[in-house]
């Protein structure tokens, strides 16, 4: 696990340094996404080799569906101010993710 969050460190500073100069915040953020699929692209290869096999999409599309209708909520409400923007795609994410059922009340209750 250490060495794919150094792999992740690396590309995040080596992704910063060529984007933040140009694209600022959109080139950092950008940069942070990199370096933490760097990360997980490491950490999936050592557990499917090391471990065994795992049905990643299977697991992942539920999650990357709420993602996907939380980005549409925040693109069409750009013209508002950005807390209300931020709290209006935190609560649709939310709601995604129970409809999907990426998440669910008993995992919730489980914690």
């Amino acid at each position: 696990y250490l060495r794919a969050v150094l792999a992740g460190a690396a590309t995040n500073i080596a992704v910063d340094l060529a984007l933040v100069p140009r694209w600022s915040v959109v080139g950092a953020a950008l940069a942070t996404l990199s370096s933490e699929v760097v990360i997980f692209a490491l950490s999936y290869y050592y557990v499917q080799h090391r471990v065994r096999a795992l049905p990643v999409a299977s697991h992942c599309w539920r999650p990357l569906a709420a993602a996907v209708v939380m980005l549409a909520a925040g693109v069409a409400l750009t013209a508002t101010p950005l807390v209300l923007q931020l709290a209006a795609a935190g609560g649709v994410y939310v709601t995604a993710l129970f409809l999907t059922r990426a998440v669910t009340w008993k995992e919730i209750a489980s914690l």
